[in-house]
């Protein structure tokens, strides 16, 4: 009897420690975590070789806690945290600090620039459209800016400025040119400042990407464009990694790179930089490269801070080793960087209490997201919504990146095929055969519900929202047996959310769409009643611009369309009471009401 006894302690013991060592060993980390960043303000350095060794030779068999790492240190001046550029000039002190008389930078000063982000041109009109972002005031970087007077495309590889307005009288200013085979892949404008991001990759016949030089470098470029037909470099930086994304609050731009950590016969890849080329790249020192504990270590993630309020001034680097993290989403105060990884979505948040974004919290939840828009944060809460085995949730995590709450077995078998959250209440739609349109009621973060859901045929891949009672989704078109290869777009009336209704559809002859893919080819105004993006017809045709008028007694009304001979039109824009329809080869003006030609002028 004793030794049954015994024997069933024993039991109880291996059963409990089964239980509770592997929660014990998630506390321990989480604690030294803590500890770490209480201490210093982030999280562990690199600092060896050795330890890079280490964090590199544990890829792939880390394991992962359905939960969060959270800091709790307050504020402190991340420049302790970051590389700076500053060490790097056309001439270099014996302290190794910039000379501000460099080629690049002679004859300017900060106090020059300021207020210029402020400036307007002259006779620029009074109303005009901004890139179609997911966060009101976090703009997104695009092929194509305006700023009421002037248009900045990508033509090719080269960004061309071009005087449009008034429409009559549009005219091309200027062109500039890269060397070393970098091509401009994404503009931001601010007054008299233009960023452009670049880098090295080529096309190949196969649709997928090459470096020229046989490492990638995504390199920005900084101009002075207060005469727009002389635009002025006065600032270039660069570092070895690929660009995966990019945002700019106010005169703020966060630039995101990603750098595998591969093995060469060289040993480990550190990350590079350089300022104003001016130098030989030099690579990040070790004791300046944070890791998260815990973490897959396949590639540096570097986040490139820069404040275009002091053009002249080095940019920031904080260089993180873990995992590559693609999809971005920001908000006014956070930045959240996430990775599909296995059966699961990892997501780093970062907080933006200053120019340079700090660590702040790890979480992880089931599943992989469609794209940016499967995430959001509201009233400090984030929430995703995931597809994992054919089967759909919806998560809310709290500040610290732990689980509050989540509503899953969203249409079992089924993948989601695009997500809007909207304040208290997110949007998802669904596909197998018909597209499930979902509300869901996130105002109880512990308890989010279902309350309504739509079937109908064909899918949207993007939703866009009119008002808080309307929803836009643009998709393809099909029956209740699946897709039919034509595109859609769809108003839905949300007023009654238990019975959500599909008021209006314009079914559209063509067989693809850039916007279903990229938001930012969107032009959408409310007040203006407008929608309008490109569509490709057929496959030996060049894409057009639809042109519609949107109202909710009368739905979506064909205003016109836009063509450009021998080439694609790829955006649109307005300009006061004027449509610009925009190709690598093309700026066309039109009236916004009939979408009859003004002018149109060869920029290529």
């Amino acid at each position: 009897m004793k030794n049954k006894i015994l024997k069933l302690v024993a039991f109880c013991v291996c059963i409990t420690l089964l239980i509770f060592v592997p929660a014990i060993i998630t506390l321990t980390q989480e604690t030294y975590l803590n500890i770490t960043m209480s201490k210093t303000g982030r999280l562990p350095v690199v600092k060896t070789y050795e330890k890079l060794e280490e964090l590199v030779g544990k890829r792939n068999v880390q394991t992962y806690n359905y939960g969060g790492i959270k800091t709790t240190t307050s504020f402190r001046d991340v420049v302790e945290n970051s590389v700076s550029f500053d060490s790097i000039s056309s001439s270099v002190d014996s302290a190794g600090s910039i000379n501000p008389n460099n080629i690049i930078n002679q004859g300017y000063s900060n106090s020059a620039f300021m207020g210029a982000a402020d400036t307007a041109p002259s006779q620029s009109a009074s109303d005009y459209s901004s890139t179609n972002t997911q966060v009101q005031g976090v703009d997104e970087a695009d092929r194509l800016k305006n700023d009421g007077k002037y248009i900045y495309t990508i033509s090719a590889d080269e960004v061309v400025i071009v005087d449009a307005f008034p429409a009559s009288t549009m005219k091309k200013v200027s062109e500039i040119s890269f060397k070393d085979g970098y091509r401009p892949v994404d503009l931001y404008i601010s007054g008299d400042r233009l960023f452009v991001i670049t880098d090295n990759l080529r096309e190949s016949p196969y649709g997928d990407y090459y470096s020229i030089n046989n490492y990638v470098v995504t390199k920005v470029f900084i101009y002075d464009i207060i005469d727009r037909s002389v635009p002025k470099e006065i600032k270039t930086f660069e570092v070895t990694g690929r660009y995966t994304s990019s945002r700019m609050i106010g005169e703020k731009v966060y630039v995101f790179t990603n750098l595998n950590a591969s093995r060469t016969n060289d040993g480990i890849s550190i990350p590079q930089y350089r300022e104003n080329a001016v130098s030989n790249f030099i690579e990040v020192k070790l004791d300046e490269i944070q890791y998260v504990p815990n973490d897959n270590y396949t590639s540096y993630t570097q986040i490139i801070a820069y404040d275009l309020a002091e053009p002249l001034n080095s940019p920031k680097m904080v260089t993180y080793l873990g995992s590559s993290a693609s999809d971005v989403y920001m908000s006014h105060e956070n930045l959240y960087m996430a990775q599909n990884r296995y059966s699961e979505t990892v997501v780093y948040k970062f907080s933006l209490d200053s120019i340079y974004p700090r660590f702040e919290a790890k979480g992880s939840v089931p599943g992989s997201i469609v794209n940016q828009f499967a995430m959001d944060e509201y009233d400090g809460n984030f929430r995703i919504a995931t597809t994992k085995n054919r089967r759909s949730a919806v998560y809310i995590l709290g500040e610290s990146m732990h689980k509050l709450g989540s509503v899953t077995n969203i249409a079992p078998n089924e993948d989601i095929k695009s997500v809007r959250f909207e304040g208290n209440r997110g949007y998802v739609v669904t596909f197998r055969n018909t597209d499930p349109l979902f509300v869901i009621d996130l105002s109880n973060v512990r308890k989010p519900k279902i309350l309504g859901e739509l079937k109908i045929p064909g899918y949207s891949t993007y939703l866009h929202t009119y008002d808080e009672n309307h929803v836009i989704g643009f998709g393809y078109d099909g029956t209740m047996n699946g897709t039919n290869g034509k595109l859609k777009i769809a108003l839905f009336d949300i007023t009654d959310v238990k019975n959500p209704k599909e008021k209006f559809v314009e079914k559209i002859d063509a067989r693809n769409s850039e916007l279903l893919e990229n938001h930012k080819s969107l032009l959408f105004s409310k007040d203006k009643n407008l929608i309008a993006f490109a569509v490709g017809k057929y496959y030996n045709s060049n894409d057009i611009g639809k042109v519609y008028t949107i109202t909710l007694d009368k739905g979506f009304e064909l205003r016109g369309e836009i063509t450009h001979e021998n080439a694609d039109v790829r955006r649109m824009l307005y300009m006061d009471e004027n449509l610009y329809g925009v190709s690598e080869s093309v700026v066309s003006a039109h009236n916004i009401n009939n979408v009859e030609l003004i002018k149109q002028i060869n920029i290529k």
